[in-house]
This record gives structure tokens, C-alpha cells and sequence, in this order.
């Protein structure tokens, strides 16, 4: 599985077969009513304390029907002036009345304003083909040319017949008018429809050393479906490329593997002052899913630092990664993995697990069966785990938080609305979590959690801040920051 997308019937979701979120009207792209009840009995992801979305301090909206705002979300400073920027994309809009363009917008730092349209107050980044879905994915924490402001990594899968690209853009050249993308430092493609280049993209750290951060893209469709991740060195990422010249390319171990459906960067786990990468393959092994851990001397996947397989066929382990710091404190950089196809919870239930980072520093084949459970699926085809990061401390209570997205939870009631669990660090253990707080998505099919954040403080008020997207919420999209303090 790949990306929850069995909304693929919709021509924004073009992922390869998956059996997860409901199927969307062609027309409208609206999830289509199964006639089947939503699911009442909560179980593993029923909190103590829950929250409504509806009363986050921020709610972004996307500028027209379709958009799909906050289907990727991000943050950096990109202006350099010492405030954390909102990035956020919208792979669905009309960008200058062409189709499904798709638009990357930032809204500048502190983020605050309540309900209000994302235009208000952000400029944009606008795609310029039909369908070539700017903003599927976006990134916004790293500086590859050195200037001191963060540099945007922006997703066009749909370009070129679906062979897809990743265009970067200089943080100095966003000021107050909307950018199309012609005018980005570096657009570079992939040469084989279907591959989806762009369908990924992180800012993995330093690599090679150079002080500048360096770029991932992934294409999962890529030799037929096997997959591909490749790795752009900062300094070399300009001007009109190929992804065929890239650093490093690291392709799948079988077709349909489905490498390069999650990334990021990890830090440094082996000491040596270079970061390593992280890649994930959900459908490798029977759907088991796998996760390779890679520095960037790695030839191919075969020589990953670190593998982690599923536990199980159709678990779908690497679904989502994220790099959760150093939650131990033993100063080693730890990782969170999605499977959201774990069973524990009911069928597709989903999961997130922790693996620290001592597991990963002895290297070969690691057992996700090891690693601490953040969080489990209430009940069946929740998809606990398709949405990852690490929160900092938003409750303030001195203890690192865990963010896990379960875009299909029903709450009592609804159907689909999705939701985002904050775990803390000290209650990650080897059974189940079944008492996180979390916030709940305020719409019904809004699926909320399919991307959350950690930015920091983004709201210039005390206490860090969360980032949670809904992106079928309000037929536009909504993204929504909920204040820390």
C-alpha cells in the first residue's frame, strides 16, 4: 500500500492500489457514501481527554472547491526572520484556471488569524501544467544554498505525464506576490511516465558534509512500481536537471515495492558527522512493508545501515516515517514507523512504533516486534500511522510528545473524521497506548490526520504548537494549528 490512496478513482490521487480511504465521486472528488454505519466502538485510540478541531486557534481553508489544502504540510523560516513559516500545499488547485495545477502556499510566521481563507496573509507558489499537482508534497526546514533562510522542496508527480518533479525555490525569492513555478531555482524531472517523481519530498539534513542541506525526492511508480528515492546534494540542486543525474538513486528490491512512499532524515546515528536517510517501501514482502535506514554512501537498498520489516503481510510498515529525536536522551536519533495495516486494534487498524535509536546503531535487520507501540487503531480501517511527527512539548509538561495520525477514526457518531493523537514519550511501551489525548477532526469524510506537524512554536506565543490537516474538510481543504500555550 502506498499514500491510503483507493481514492485514485479521483484524478488528484494517483497512487498505485491501495485499499484504504473510501472511494471519491469522479466528478465531485467527494468520498462516496458506502451505506455502510461508521464504526461505534472505539477501543485502543479512545482517549481520556479529546478536543474538537472546530476549536483550534488557526483554521486555514483552501482559496477554491477541490483544492485539497493541507494534503502535505511543512514549516521553516523561510523569510530568516527568526519565525517559524507554514507551508502548506494545495495539489488540487486551479492554479490561473488550469486544472489541478496545484499551489504551495506559506503563510508567514507567527501564524494567527482564526478562520480564515489560506490567501489571507501567504503567498504562493503556482504550478503552470494541467495536472501536474504542485504542492502534493512540500518541505520547508532546509537551507541548500547557504543564505541563512530556508528553502522550499515542492512535488509535481502529476508533470509530464505522471513522470513527475521536484522544483526547489530559493527562500529569497519569495517577497508578497505569488510565484509561478517557472521561476524557481531548480526544476528537475524524472524521463518515464507513471513514475511520480515529486510524489515524496524531505529535506534529509547534511549528508556529504558540505553544511548545506541536501534533498530526497521519492517516485514510488518508478521501474515498475519497484520504486526509487533519489538523493540531490544541496549544492548541485539547480537549474533545469534530471533526477537520472542525481547523487544517488536507490531503486526498490522488487517490482511493486513501492520504495520512496515516505521519507526523511534521520541525524547522525553512526557518529561520523554525516546524516543519514530514511526510506520507506510499504509493499514490499507481501505488503509487509520495509524500511531501510541508508547513509549516503549506500549504492542501494541492499546496503541499508539498518532494515526493518513489517511484522506481518499487508501490514504496510513504512507507510510513514519520521525522525523523532533523541526521546530517550541517549543521544542517538530515534525514528517513528507507521504499518498502517497492523491488526492489533481490529483489521487495518493501523500503528506506530518507536525505534531507538540504539537499535538501529548495531545495523542488519531490526524487529519492529522490539519497538515501543505509540499508538493503535480504535477499531478496523483506521489507519493508525499514515501521518507521523515529533510534537516537542505542547502539553508543557516536561515530556517529548509523539503526534500520530489515524485519518479514518470514527468518533461516536460521525464517519471518517479522522483524528491526531498526542502521545508522551514516557508512555510508549511494548503494549498498546490506549489513553493519548488527541483532536478530533470536525467534519464528517474530513479525514483529519492525514498529515500532522510538530513545527515549534509557530504562533510566536509561549509553547510549542501542532499542525493538523484535513484535506477533504469544507470541500476546499483546512489545515488547522492548535496553540501550545
Amino acid at each position: 500500500m502506498t499514500l491510503l490512496l483507493s481514492l485514485a478513482g479521483c484524478c488528484l490521487l494517483f497512487a498505485p492500489d491501495a485499499p484504504d480511504v473510501p472511494p471519491v465521486d469522479e466528478d465531485t472528488h467527494a468520498p462516496v457514501d458506502t451505506g455502510e454505519p461508521p464504526d461505534t466502538d472505539p477501543l485502543l485510540f479512545d482517549p481520556w481527554v479529546t478536543h474538537s478541531l472546530a476549536d483550534a486557534e488557526v483554521r486555514l481553508t483552501g482559496a477554491g472547491s477541490g483544492d485539497r489544502l493541507g494534503y502535505a504540510v511543512s514549516a521553516g523560516d523561510i523569510d530568516g526572520d527568526g519565525a517559524i513559516d507554514l507551508v502548506v500545499g494545495a495539489p488540487g488547485h486551479d492554479a490561473l484556471e488550469v486544472s489541478a495545477a496545484g499551489a504551495a502556499y506559506v503563510a508567514w510566521g507567527p501564524v494567527l488569524g482564526g478562520a480564515r481563507t489560506v490567501t489571507d496573509g501567504a503567498v504562493a507558489v503556482l504550478g503552470a501544467e494541467v495536472e501536474s499537482r504542485l504542492g502534493y508534497a512540500v518541505a520547508g526546514g532546509g537551507d541548500a544554498d547557504g543564505d541563512g533562510r530556508d528553502d522550499l522542496l515542492l512535488g509535481l508527480p502529476g508533470l509530464d505525464g505522471r513522470a513527475g518533479a521536484v522544483a526547489l525555490v530559493a527562500g529569497a525569492t519569495l517577497g508578497a506576490s505569488d510565484l509561478g513555478v517557472g521561476g524557481a531555482t531548480a526544476l528537475w524531472r524524472a524521463g518515464a511516465a507513471d513514475t511520480y517523481a515529486g510524489g515524496e519530498v524531505a529535506w534529509v539534513g547534511d549528508v556529504d558534509g558540505d553544511g548545506l542541506a541536501d534533498a530526497l525526492v521519492g517516485g514510488w511508480g518508478a521501474a515498475e512500481d519497484a520504486g526509487s528515492a533519489w538523493l540531490v546534494l544541496g549544492a548541485g540542486l539547480v537549474g533545469e536537471g534530471s533526477l537520472a543525474d542525481a547523487d544517488v538513486a536507490w531503486v526498490g528490491e522488487a517490482p511493486g515495492d513501492h520504495l520512496g512512499s515516505a521519507l526523511a532524515g534521520l541525524g547522525d546515528l553512526d557518529g561520523d558527522g554525516l546524516d543519514e536517510v530514511v526510506v520507506g517501501a510499504p509493499d514490499a514482502m507481501a505488503a509487509a512493508g520495509r524500511v531501510y535506514v541508508l547513509g549516503g554512501g549506500a549504492a542501494t537498498v541492499g546496503d541499508a545501515w539498518a532494515t526493518l520489516t513489517g511484522l506481518a503481510p499487508g501490514d504496510w510498515a513504512g507507510d510513514a516515517v519520521a525522525a523523532a529525536g533523541d526521546v530517550d536522551g541517549d543521544g542517538l536519533p530515534d525514528l517513528l514507523v507507521g504499518a498502517t495495516g497492523e491488526d492489533g486494534g481490529g483489521v487495518d487498524a493501523g500503528a506506530a512504533r518507536l525505534v531507538t535509536g540504539a537499535a538501529l546503531a548495531g545495523g542488519g535487520d531490526v524487529s519492529l516486534a522490539d519497538a515501543g507501540v505509540v499508538a493503535v487503531g480504535a477499531t478496523g480501517e483506521d489507519y493508525a500511522g499514515f501521518a507521523l511527527g515529533a510534537g516537542g512539548d505542547p502539553d508543557d509538561d516536561g515530556t517529548p510528545d509523539l503526534l500520530v495520525g489515524a485519518p479514518n477514526f470514527d468518533p461516536l457518531g460521525s464517519e471518517d473524521r479522522g483524528r491526531m493523537a498526542v502521545v508522551a514519550v514516557d508512555r510508549v511501551r511494548g503494549d498498546p497506548i490506549d489513553t493519548p489525548s488527541g483532536f478530533e477532526g470536525d467534519e464528517d469524510r474530513s479525514y483529519a490526520g492525514w498529515r500532522v506537524l510538530g513545527p515549534g512554536d509557530l504562533d510566536g506565543e509561549p509553547g510549542d504548537d501542532v499542525v493538523v490537516s484535513a484535506p477533504w474538510a469544507s470541500a476546499s481543504g483546512a489545515v488547522y494549528v492548535v496553540s501550545g500555550r
